[in-house]
């Protein structure tokens, strides 16, 4: 999405039924302030995250709606809404995280040594460990996540969603490459590699 005024606020709806204006009983969560950072994307773009809240998440919904509003006149444009659940591991990525780029276009030499070089899209690359998992955590939400992902599925990985100016460089959308599954390192603790690339 683009920018937006920085007094701006937001507010997410969900409904279990057919409310289309939203008129009936609808669950709607507290106003938060959308903050994207300042750091854009690659694509000039920023991304506005929204977590529900632990207690009083909402239910299952069919239909939803995204209040952005300010004291101010302002236009911005989304190309794209993300809603999926959400796991947070009670232990972090271990230390080693890896950031880098696929270059999709190709460069050679022909024989008289002439530069041939086709460009292409370059999307960024991410790879975190995640090396203390608990047993329960994994088996009842990561294994059954990565077993739905494979290397087909997409997937939003956010390394911190913390208010900061390089929020938006901290978030990831894409498919996993690579081998996909988790080991077991030790009596209470499993490791489970995500690599993943990037379209955003």
């Amino acid at each position: 999405m683009t920018s937006l005024p920085v007094d701006s606020i937001a507010q997410v709806w969900a409904a279990t039924s057919a409310q289309g204006p939203f008129s009936g009983d609808a669950w709607i969560g507290p106003s938060f302030q959308p903050y994207a950072g300042s750091a854009q994307l690659p694509s000039g773009e920023l991304t506005l995250q929204w977590s529900a809240p632990l207690n009083g998440t909402p239910p299952i919904a069919r239909y939803w709606r995204i209040l952005i509003y300010s004291t101010t006149r302002f236009y911005f444009q989304m190309r794209r809404v993300l809603i999926g659940r959400r796991f947070s591991p009670a232990r972090n990525f271990s230390n080693g995280a890896a950031f880098g780029v696929r270059d999709l276009g190709t460069a050679d030499f022909s024989r008289r040594g002439v530069l041939l070089r086709t460009r292409g899209a370059k999307l960024r690359t991410v790879g975190l460990t995640f090396s203390s998992l608990y047993k329960d955590e994994l088996e009842e939400k990561l294994q059954p996540l990565l077993e739905y992902l494979g290397n087909t599925e997409m997937l939003a990985l956010i390394t911190d969603p913390d208010p900061h100016a390089q929020r938006s460089r901290r978030t990831f959308y894409g498919q996993l490459v690579g081998e996909v599954g988790s080991i077991q390192r030790r009596a209470g603790a499993w490791q489970a590699a995500i690599n993943l690339v990037s379209l955003m």
